[in-house]
C-alpha cells in the first residue's frame, strides 16, 4: 500500500503575495536608514562610548529607535547563574560593541551593590581605563566592568522608552487621527489638512525622549506621556499634567482640580488632608474632581457634585476584583468631617460608583 496517492497535486511552498513582501521589505529598509547617522558614528566603539554619544546628541526618538532596534544583544538565552565580583582595574583591551539583556545586566549590579555595600547606581558617572573599577565575571559570557554594565542597562532602558514611544505614535496615527479628521469631514470640511493628532504624532517622533515638555511649572517629559493610549495606566506626571491643563482651559468654570490624594495614609479615619479639607469646605464650585492614587497601583477619581449633594467615585477597575481598595474610605472620610457640600435641602452627600 502507497503512503501518498500518485495523483494527488504537489504542494509546494506557498506563493509570496509579491506586492505584500515589497511594501513589507521597503518599509523595514525605511526604518533601518533612519539610523544610520548613529551606526556611521559609533561604529565598532565601546557599549560606553555608545551610550555617551547618545547622551551628548539627543537624538530623536524615530532615529533613536532605529539604531536600538538593531544593536546586537548577546547572550539572550544565557541560564548559567554564577557570578563572580572584584575590585581592579578592568582589562583595557575588552571592548564590547554589543549589549547584555536587560535582566541579566539588573542582576550584574545587582550583585556589585551586594559586594559594595552601595545602594546608588550613577549612571552617568564616567571613570578612566586605569581605575580601579567592578568587575564581574558571569560564567560562560565573560567579564564586564561597573561602567560597561550600566551603559549597557543605559541602552536598555532606551530601548523600552523607545518602544513605549512607537506605541503611543501608533495609537495616534491609528485611533486618534482617522477620528479627528471623521469629525472634521462631518463638521463640513472639504480639506481638513493636518489634525492635531497627526502634528503631535510628528513632533513625538523628531524628539529626544527626555526632552521636557514646555508650558508647565514642574518637570515632565516626552517620555512620561508615552503612556496616553488605550489599556494603558497613567502615570502620576501625566495626571498631574492634565488636570493642570483642563484647570488652565476652564479657569473661570465652575469646576476646580485640587491636588491628588494618595492611599493608603498612615493615619486612618482621617485620610483627607488638612489642605484639602478645608479647599473643599471653601469651595463654591459645583462640581469638584479629587484624582486617587490607589495602594500606588492605579488611579481613580472622586467627584464632589455640591448640586446634587452627591459623592461619585469613578474607577477603570471594577471595585469587585479589588474589594481592599481604599476608595471607599476615603469618601466616608469625606462624608464624615462636616464638609459644606450645598445641596438645596442640605442632605447630606449620597456616596455612588
Amino acid at each position: 500500500m502507497k503512503p501518498f496517492n500518485a495523483r494527488a497535486p504537489k504542494v509546494g511552498r506557498p506563493r509570496l503575495v509579491r506586492v505584500d513582501a515589497d511594501n513589507k521589505r521597503h518599509a523595514e529598509q525605511k526604518s533601518y536608514n533612519q539610523g544610520k547617522t548613529l551606526r556611521k558614528a559609533v561604529r565598532g566603539e565601546d557599549v560606553m562610548e555608545v551610550a555617551q554619544y547618545i547622551r551628548t546628541h539627543k537624538p530623536g526618538l524615530e532615529q533613536l529607535q532605529s539604531f536600538l532596534d538593531t544593536f546586537e544583544v548577546r547572550f539572550t538565552r544565557h541560564t548559567k547563574n554564577k557570578m563572580t565580583v572584584q575590585s581592579r582595574p578592568p582589562d583595557a583591551a575588552n571592548t564590547l560593541t554589543f549589549r547584555l539583556p536587560q535582566t541579566l545586566v539588573t542582576k550584574a549590579l545587582e550583585e556589585i551593590r551586594k559586594t559594595s555595600g552601595s545602594t546608588v547606581v550613577d549612571l552617568a558617572c564616567s571613570q578612566t581605563d586605569t581605575d580601579v573599577q567592578w568587575v564581574v565575571t558571569i560564567e560562560g559570557a565573560g567579564e564586564f566592568s561597573e561602567p560597561q554594565l550600566k551603559a549597557m542597562y543605559y541602552l536598555g532602558d532606551l530601548t523600552n522608552t523607545c518602544k513605549l514611544g512607537l506605541q503611543c505614535y501608533s495609537w495616534l496615527m491609528t485611533s486618534v487621527d482617522p477620528l479627528l479628521e471623521e469629525r472634521c469631514r462631518a463638521a463640513g470640511g472639504t480639506v481638513c489638512g493636518e489634525t492635531e493628532a497627526f502634528a503631535v504624532a510628528k513632533e513625538l517622533m523628531k524628539t529626544w525622549p527626555h526632552t521636557q515638555l514646555p508650558g508647565f511649572d514642574f518637570l515632565i517629559e516626552w517620555s512620561n506621556i508615552y503612556c496616553a493610549r488605550e489599556e494603558t495606566w497613567y502615570n502620576d506626571l501625566v495626571i498631574e499634567a492634565f488636570t493642570t491643563t483642563l484647570s488652565a482651559k476652564y479657569g473661570k468654570n465652575k469646576t476646580i482640580f485640587l491636588p491628588q490624594l494618595q492611599l493608603p495614609d498612615t493615619y486612618e479615619g482621617n485620610r483627607v488632608p488638612e489642605a484639602t479639607r478645608v479647599a473643599l469646605e471653601m469651595a463654591t464650585e459645583d462640581y469638584i474632581f479629587l484624582p486617587i492614587n490607589l495602594n500606588s497601583s492605579h488611579w481613580a477619581c472622586i467627584v464632589v457634585d455640591n448640586v446634587k449633594g452627591a459623592l461619585m467615585c469613578y474607577d477603570s477597575v471594577d471595585k469587585r476584583t479589588h474589594p481592599e481598595a481604599p476608595a471607599g474610605d476615603c469618601e466616608r472620610d469625606y462624608q464624615h468631617n462636616a464638609h459644606r457640600f450645598r445641596s438645596n435641602d442640605d442632605a447630606q452627600p449620597d456616596i455612588e460608583r
